[in-house]
C-alpha cells in the first residue's frame, strides 16, 4: 500500500509540472515580423530558416534588405542560402532578380541555384537577359534537373 501511494503521489506531482509548462508556453506570445526580420541576422540556422519562411509566407518587403545579403553569403550554409531564395521567390519584388539570377550563375549549391531559379519564375521572368541565362545554364549547369528545367522554362516562354 505505501508504494503505491509513493507511485500516486510521483505520477501527480509529475502531471502538474507538465500541466505547468504547457501553461507558461502557451503564455508565450508570437514573435512580430520585425522580430522575425531581427531573426536574419542570427547565427543560429535554424532561427534564420524559420524567419526566411516566416516572412516569405508574409511576402515580407521589408525583409528584402536583410535576404540579399544571405543570399549572396558563400560563408552561409546552402540551407540559409535556399531558404533565403525561397523567401525572395515568395515575396515576389522584380528588383531581386538580378541577385537571384547570379545565385543561378555563381552558386555552388544545386540546391540554391534550383531555388533561385523557382524564384526566378515565381516573381516573373519578362526580360531577355534572363531567358539568355536560363539558355547559358541549360547547357552548362552540371545538374541534369537543373538544366531539365532551365530547358522547359525557356521553351515554355517561347525559346527554342
Amino acid at each position: 500500500m505505501k508504494k503505491f501511494l509513493i507511485s500516486f503521489v510521483s505520477v501527480f506531482m509529475l502531471i502538474s509540472f507538465l500541466n505547468a509548462q504547457d501553461a507558461a508556453k502557451k503564455e508565450e506570445k508570437p514573435k512580430t515580423t520585425k522580430e522575425y526580420i531581427n531573426d536574419l541576422g542570427s547565427t543560429d540556422e535554424n532561427a534564420i530558416v524559420k524567419a526566411c519562411d516566416y516572412l516569405g509566407q508574409k511576402e515580407e518587403k521589408d525583409a528584402i534588405p536583410k535576404l540579399l545579403p544571405l543570399l549572396k553569403d558563400s560563408g552561409k550554409s546552402a540551407q540559409v542560402r535556399m531558404w533565403s531564395a525561397i523567401a525572395l521567390g515568395l515575396i515576389g519584388d522584380e528588383k531581386t532578380l538580378d541577385p537571384l539570377a547570379e545565385s543561378v550563375q555563381k552558386d555552388s549549391s544545386a540546391d540554391v541555384r534550383y531555388s533561385a531559379i523557382l524564384a526566378m519564375s515565381r516573381i516573373g521572368v519578362k526580360d531577355k537577359k534572363y531567358l539568355e541565362l536560363f539558355k547559358d545554364r541549360m547547357n552548362g549547369d552540371p545538374d541534369p534537373f537543373i538544366r531539365d528545367y532551365l530547358t522547359k522554362l525557356y521553351e515554355k516562354a517561347g525559346g527554342k
